[in-house]
């Protein structure tokens, strides 16, 4: 490979700091239960904003489709309300 002038498998661009904080709270929210487990490279995005499916048994599905920032601000609420 050396030889060949083969490089790392790194990705060619750094990620932004919105991508930065998606990865950190999806993290947090796969973890603890909020959303569910799917790769990153299969949410999908809608109008520039990555969809994430949050566990919700209102749905038949089981989950409800959310914006991730949607989502985010949606399991900080849910985290304050049951701390009270």
């Amino acid at each position: 490979m050396i030889r060949d002038q083969a490089e790392p498998n790194v990705p060619l661009k750094a990620m932004t700091p919105l991508e930065d904080e998606f990865e950190r709270w999806y993290c947090q929210a796969i973890e603890s239960g909020f959303c569910q487990d799917v790769p990153k490279k299969y949410l999908p995005i809608q109008q520039g904003e990555i969809q994430v499916r949050v566990n919700n048994d209102k749905f038949s599905s089981g989950y409800e489709l959310l914006s991730w920032q949607i989502a985010k601000a949606k399991m900080e609420l849910d985290k304050d309300s049951s701390i009270s």
